[in-house]
């Protein structure tokens, strides 16, 4: 039985697979991208602020202080984001945001 609400999708989805008797896949495979990713050299963290659902969703300013707060601690931040035009121009508005 699927519970959407004390159970990790991941989870959900293995059980489904064994249900469905699809052997279980542990490998993770990163999306190919159509554009080279520059990465930071050092220690980064991956910020991805455009949530599927709207729900999930968190003002401009808590992302710009999450980036401050991470480059603070001396880490680089890669912003990421779907396809979607919307999408990636919130990206950008936070990438070329002051302080950030």
């Amino acid at each position: 039985m699927l519970d959407d609400i004390g159970t990790h999708t991941v989870v959900q989805n293995l059980r489904l697979a064994d249900r469905l008797g699809i052997a279980r896949c542990y490998e993770v495979v990163p999306p190919a991208g159509s554009a080279p990713v520059d990465a930071p050299r050092g220690p980064y963290a991956v910020v991805h602020p455009v949530p599927k659902f709207e729900y999930k969703r968190w003002t401009r300013e808590g992302w710009v202080r999450l980036i401050e707060w991470l480059r603070g601690r001396g880490l680089g931040v890669v912003l990421t984001s779907g396809p979607d035009e919307s999408e990636r121009a919130v990206c950008a508005a936070l990438a070329g945001a002051p302080g950030v």
